[in-house]
């Protein structure tokens, strides 16, 4: 027969067990229930916007790709090294900095 102290351990351990099963459980359930829920609003929503006359293409939103002497990003100062040295590394006043940068 196990002493008291034992049985008292293992009945709080198998209590916490079955607590913890229980809340994960109840999250998972609240998290599928909320995402079934989301699922039929934005059908819902999607059938409502259709049958007005509206798309919901993405594609019609984005804008056309910018030549490349028109884009500012593309420019080679941007990706060389002299852009790190020249405006970079002036900034950075930490020692340790230095090093973290590429030389």
């Amino acid at each position: 027969m196990l002493p008291l102290g034992i049985l008292a351990v293992r009945k709080f351990l198998c209590f916490l067990l079955w607590s913890t099963i229980v809340f994960v459980t109840l999250v998972i359930l609240f998290y599928v229930e909320e995402d079934l829920r989301g699922a039929r609003a934005w059908a819902k929503e999607k059938s409502a916007l259709e049958a007005v006359g509206e798309t919901l293409d993405a594609s019609r939103f984005v804008p056309p790709p910018i030549p490349d002497a028109q884009n500012f990003g593309s420019l080679p100062f941007s990706t060389d090294d002299q852009f790190l040295s020249l405006i970079i590394r002036p900034l950075i006043r930490w020692p340790c900095a230095r090093h973290s940068i590429a030389s």
